[in-house]
């Protein structure tokens, strides 16, 4: 069984690559990129099923991260996916480095 430092530090190279995938990169970009559109939701996809991976206990010493919401977030992509509407969605970017 994976231990949950291999599980953040495949969660982490996915967090690389998205950061990778759209530096320089505007909305519109974004928008008109099919390409670019699918590696970012792959990459999400992959994010979300790391953090069902990790122990309970970590994500229990960890309850200031929205688990639940980022595994949901897998699911839609996974079993919603022609629901899943990109346009109008205001881009996000939050750091993902520990303050402190």
């Amino acid at each position: 069984m994976r231990e949950d430092q291999e599980w953040l530090r495949e969660i982490l190279r996915e967090i690389e690559l998205i950061l990778g995938f759209i530096e320089g990169k505007t909305r519109t970009d974004f928008d008109s990129d099919l390409m670019l559109q699918r590696a970012v939701l792959h990459s999400l996809v992959i994010i979300g099923e790391a953090t069902s991976r990790l122990s309970e206990e970590f994500r229990s010493r960890h309850s200031n991260i929205p688990w639940k919401d980022i595994r949901a977030m897998r699911n839609i992509l996974v079993h919603s996916y022609f629901a899943v509407d990109l346009r109008g969605r205001p881009p996000r970017k939050t750091s993902t480095r520990s303050r402190g």
